[in-house]
């Protein structure tokens, strides 16, 4: 896949920045677009010792739905999910959180808070969480 090496490490991500995210966070505003090899969770379950009550944590700026939808036979085994989930939009074309909550709660899972919230610097608004969910008993 094409992925958006950004000079500051941890905005690195599979979609390019939006203009928000940018003016928020000036040290983000430079990437440069390589080639990476990218494979599913699922393609990779037979070669993980997983267990039956699995914590799976995606953090991967934006692309997390994408994450989400290549483990669709892991998260038959997962327990808890802790995702990035974005309130605006700060990378380019990427899932908010209504569109993850909708996928996790149609595969039996119940939105359980947030883990911690990052802000806008420049006026305190919300822009993302990790958001915490958990199987349905």
């Amino acid at each position: 896949i094409s992925f958006f090496q950004n000079d500051f490490g941890p905005s690195s991500s599979a979609l390019p920045i939006e203009e928000q995210h940018a003016a928020a966070f000036p040290a983000t505003a430079q990437t440069r677009e390589i080639p990476v090899q990218s494979r599913r969770l699922d393609d990779l379950s037979d070669e993980l010792p997983l267990g039956d009550a699995i914590l799976l944590k995606s953090d991967v700026q934006g692309y997390d739905l994408e994450v989400l939808k290549g483990a669709e036979q892991v998260l038959g085994r997962v327990r808890l999910v802790i995702v990035d989930a974005s309130l605006v939009e700060l990378y380019a074309g990427q899932a908010d959180f209504s569109a993850i909550y909708d996928f996790l709660t149609a595969r039996g899972f119940s939105f359980r808070g947030e883990m911690g919230v990052l802000h806008d610097p420049r006026d305190g608004k919300p822009l993302q969480m990790d958001a915490l969910f958990i199987r349905d008993a």
